[in-house]
């Protein structure tokens, strides 16, 4: 018992500034949340909750790094290095999903095409019924949709 007294005497302020910056976390990302959806729900761009989603991993990225140093003792620096050099691995195997969801992206911000639109590709023509950051559903004539 005495150890872990001992224990939280000398790590007392590491727990603090550590529940310090997932409280702060936790308040910036629901309040850039709420504000990113107000302006989100003025546009008419579908699948808008993505933008959301990026702002929520980049503040708790944000807040890990900060907390790293500190609380644990390791340097964001190292870190960032290797999460890097693994990104770029990860990317290039996933080169082709990542271009697609470019083009998705691409697609909602542009308003190139939208829902309703009559479009042909690849010889099938139909209907562009959804478009998401990941894909675009067209239905044809036929009733199928691809």
């Amino acid at each position: 018992m005495d150890q872990i007294l001992q224990w939280f005497e000398a790590n007392a302020g590491k727990i603090i500034f550590l529940l310090v910056a997932i409280v702060a976390a936790l308040l910036i990302t629901k309040g850039l949340a709420r504000v990113m959806r107000k302006v989100l729900d003025r546009t008419d761009m579908p699948s808008a909750s993505i933008f959301i989603n990026i702002m929520r991993v980049l503040v708790w990225i944000l807040a890990a790094s900060i907390v790293l140093q500190p609380v644990f003792g390791i340097s964001p620096t190292t870190l960032m290095t290797a999460l890097g050099v693994g990104g770029i691995a990860v990317s290039l195997g996933l080169k082709d999903t990542v271009a697609n969801v470019i083009s998705g992206f691409g697609l909602m911000l542009g308003k190139v095409i939208q829902p309703g639109d009559l479009v042909s590709v690849a010889g099938t023509a139909g209907v562009v019924k959804d478009i998401t950051w990941r894909q675009t559903v067209v239905r044809e004539r036929n009733g199928n949709e691809t």
